[in-house]
């Protein structure tokens, strides 16, 4: 038996035995697993769809406070072995760490860029970051974490670096940055590229 008959036999099969719909194609033969992989294109986009106003489950960045951002450069690039990124500059210091960036901060002027008292333990020792696409997702989800009661540290604004960014506050104090970086590529997964 050959190649397109076993097909015809097994197309016969399956419209028979599971009632599939049918239709007749431009070259005059019967087609069923088109509307079947409609349905499950439909299933899969319905799944992962993002509800509105919903952080992703991902971290961009996490900054750590430095007392000493030479002497926590020098230890991350020497002890370490790491290498700075190329968006670092005197003010900061960024490491690409499997597709998030640690990133080295002056603990003092991060807790004035988070509006937090430099004495708050754990407010001014690292923050976590997630970065948008747009400066119009970190408004969306600053106002969904304001409808949710959530703690904002700072309303969004612009940044000296060029960015857009405002902070909340988790229950234990800890801080997440939303921000928008124009100097970040993120990929579909929302990954740093």
């Amino acid at each position: 038996m050959n190649e397109e008959m076993k097909g015809a036999k097994s197309f016969q099969y399956l419209k028979n035995h599971f009632n599939l719909p049918a239709f007749q194609g431009w070259n005059g033969k019967e087609y069923f697993f088109l509307p079947i992989l409609g349905l499950l294109l439909l299933h899969f986009l319905l799944q992962n769809e993002k509800p509105e106003n919903v952080m992703e489950q991902r971290i961009t960045m996490i900054t750590l406070g430095v007392d000493n951002l030479q002497r926590s450069k020098e230890f991350y690039s020497h002890v370490f072995g790491w290498n700075p990124s190329d968006e670092s500059n005197e003010n900061i210091v960024f490491y690409n760490v499997n597709g998030i960036f640690l990133a080295l901060f002056d603990r003092e002027s991060l807790a004035e860029d988070a509006l937090s008292h430099p004495s708050s333990a754990q407010a001014h020792s690292f923050t976590i970051s997630y970065n948008t696409r747009s400066r119009e997702e970190v408004d969306e989800i600053l106002n969904a974490m304001k409808i949710k009661n959530v703690k904002i540290m700072k309303e969004a604004g612009e940044v000296f670096w060029g960015g857009y960014h405002g902070y909340i506050s988790d229950p234990d104090g800890y801080l997440w940055e939303i921000a928008y970086n124009p100097c970040l590529s993120l990929d579909t997964f929302g990954n740093i590229k």
